[in-house]
């Protein structure tokens, strides 16, 4: 094994604008096999960080850089919103066409964040299974997730965006969900998870997806669920729109298409610019953070980290007390004449 450990500078991350003063930023990289990719530390609150491991495909190491250094700073915020005394993090690795993920890549993944000893607590994500956190796991302690535990976070990810959705539609649109629109773009493990509970709410849902599998679980259980493809489903005439698939689903080619009156989902970095949640309000769409929608996973997985273990009991309370935070949110953003994310990103500036 050839691993390489290596702390960025400060100086060499001022040219990304993604970079926040962040606490630590690490590339890792094992040419034997294939394991190449950064953690970022952005805030060192309390005894540790905590974030998922995202393995995904990138073009140049500077976009997998860049990707860990915001993505970070999402978990820092869902940290705060959430009510839990950690920092956040996240790791990222570049998934290679010519090496395929192997546990001769995990474990060396693992030696990388033993190296940390403790300071950076990670688990599931986008590309990561929960199959591959029980493999992590037999090589270093800090990984969250164990089966028959945490296990995969993705239900209570959905579980705290459909809260935060409810709460939304009877704050901002004076409606109940069984009275309202949805349309959901991508019904994986949250966006499908998210699908059953809206259904289970009587409420009309809309989907899309690319992975024919996919719809097929959801229409083999909902016969006269509405499908409609991809590339339209964020401007169909839905009340709200959730994203739960990949992120940027706002940006300069979409801003100007959307039919809806909110958007509110489980996908990470949905804004490809910040401004852009001005822009939305400006255009009578509510931009519901998905750093405070999507929460309920890392509460999820975060138990694990509690002196006394995992306690769902526990997890749920926290994630309904995350509905009481996003309606509190609302109700003074709309007082202080703010977006929500201003007046969500200012309750987490004052706590970092």
């Amino acid at each position: 094994m050839t691993l390489s450990i290596q702390e960025l500078r400060d100086n060499d991350l001022l040219q990304y604008p993604e970079f926040d003063r962040h606490h630590k930023i690490i590339r890792f990289e094992d040419q034997s096999s294939g394991l190449l990719g950064f953690i970022a530390i952005h805030r060192n609150r309390g005894p540790l960080a905590t974030g998922g491991t995202r393995y995904a495909s990138y073009s140049t190491e500077s976009n997998a850089l860049r990707d860990a250094m915001r993505l970070s700073q999402a978990m820092t915020s869902k940290c705060i919103v959430s009510g839990l005394p950690y920092g956040g993090a996240k790791s990222v690795i570049m998934a290679m066409s010519s090496k395929k993920k192997s546990d001769e890549l995990l474990s060396s993944y693992a030696e990388v964040v033993e190296s940390l000893g403790g300071a950076f607590r990670t688990g599931e994500d986008v590309g990561m299974t929960e199959e591959d956190v029980q493999v992590l796991l037999t090589h270093s302690k800090y990984f969250n997730g164990k089966s028959g535990v945490a296990g995969d976070p993705s239900p209570f990810a959905a579980q705290s965006v459909a809260l935060v959705m409810d709460r939304m539609v009877r704050a901002h649109l004076n409606a109940k969900p069984k009275d309202v629109r949805f349309a959901i773009k991508g019904v994986g493990k949250v966006g499908g998870a998210l699908a059953h509970m809206l259904i289970d709410m009587g409420a009309e849902v809309t989907v899309s997806d690319s992975d024919i599998v996919a719809l097929e679980r959801l229409r083999s259980q909902y016969k006269d669920i509405q499908e409609i493809s991809s590339s339209e489903i964020a401007f169909t005439d839905a009340d709200v729109y959730a994203p739960c698939a990949l992120g940027n689903e706002v940006n300069e080619d979409t801003i100007n298409k959307f039919r809806t009156r909110m958007i509110c989902g489980g996908a990470n970095n949905q804004l490809a610019k910040p401004q852009f949640a001005q822009l939305l309000e400006s255009k009578h769409i509510l931009y519901v953070p998905d750093f405070l929608a999507n929460a309920g996973g890392l509460i999820n997985v975060s138990d694990e980290l509690e002196p006394d273990g995992y306690h769902k009991d526990r997890v749920d309370k926290r994630i309904a007390a995350l509905g009481d935070i996003a309606e509190e949110l609302y109700t003074t953003s709309r007082t202080n004449n703010r977006t929500l994310l201003e007046e969500v990103e200012t309750y987490v500036r004052a706590r970092e």
